[in-house]
């Protein structure tokens, strides 16, 4: 009888034993779960705060590099050497100021483009043609800085209009587009 009683002990501290770890595997299995949709949505909550961040900073900026651009093809139409655009831009200091200040614009946008902080795919649907013709028409002086300046200068933003090009002759197939979650 004692055998009885000690084999239905022990069968019950298995069975007890079997029931705890399938609980405590259980919960394990919850526990992963809710990690994999907690780093989901902050991953979708970060793609999200990335873009209005892109928004937001253009709604601020855009006006002024659309100014400063409109500023400085009157300048450039009245210095009337349209052929050499270095030449202009160098012998003309308030010319030279704006299309600093222009270019740093966008050299600023582009890094924050490159670090992540700001969404390239709104950015180039917002303003991607207008980018891409104001580095057409300053490429010239980008290039003169470049090899008589400072070899980094403006590098950023003409990665990104390279990048820009590559995403023209590359659209996107519509089952590669983001789906929104």
């Amino acid at each position: 009888m004692e055998k009885l009683i000690i084999l239905n002990l022990v069968l019950g501290l298995s069975i007890f034993e079997f029931f705890t770890l399938l609980v405590g595997f259980i919960t394990l299995l919850i526990l992963i779960s809710q990690v994999y949709y907690l780093r989901r949505s902050l991953n979708a909550d970060h793609s999200r705060r990335r873009k209005q961040a892109t928004f937001d900073y253009l709604a601020k900026v855009r006006p002024q590099w659309h100014d400063t651009r409109n500023d400085l093809d009157i300048l450039i139409q009245a210095a009337g050497e349209k052929a050499n655009i270095v030449n202009v831009i160098i012998k003309n200091p308030e010319i030279l100021k704006k299309v600093r200040l222009l270019l740093g614009l966008l050299e600023h946008i582009s890094v924050g483009i490159h670090t992540d902080v700001f969404d390239k795919e709104i950015l180039y649907r917002m303003s991607g043609k207008q980018l891409k013709k104001i580095y057409e028409k300053f490429e010239p002086y980008i290039k003169y800085v470049q090899i008589h300046v400072n070899e980094t200068a403006y590098t950023e933003f003409q990665n990104l209009v390279l990048e820009f090009n590559l995403m023209v002759s590359n659209p996107p197939k519509k089952d590669e587009l983001p789906v929104m979650e």
